[in-house]
């Protein structure tokens, strides 16, 4: 990417906590400050997608090190789906200011 940051990270890989992890420690290595970051399938509420609870611990794991302020779950309660959680990675003094 050549020094470029991500201003827009979205997480849909491998349906498991290490997987969450990995890929959001990744992601932060290149996150601009201010970046807003989507993880599909963490938003659990008695939904079918196997091992959403256990991502779900995986994105808090980032916002307990404030690594991530969450902004929101989202579901729809007429879908099969676990809804997605939605981030910004703050800034160095632990806010942040939305924009490209």
């Amino acid at each position: 990417m050549k020094g470029q940051l991500c201003h827009v990270i979205v997480v849909d890989g491998e349906h498991s906590k290490k997987g969450v992890v990995n890929d959001l420690e990744n992601f932060l290595r290149v996150a601009h400050p201010g970046a807003v970051v989507f993880g599909d399938d963490c938003a659990p509420y008695k939904r079918t997608v196997p091992k959403s609870e256990e991502m779900l611990e995986g994105w808090m794991e980032f916002v307990k090190r404030k690594q991530i302020i969450s902004v929101a779950n989202y579901r729809n309660p007429d879908l099969g789906s676990p809804g997605f959680v939605e981030g910004v990675v703050p800034d160095k003094d632990g806010g942040y200011t939305l924009g490209l």
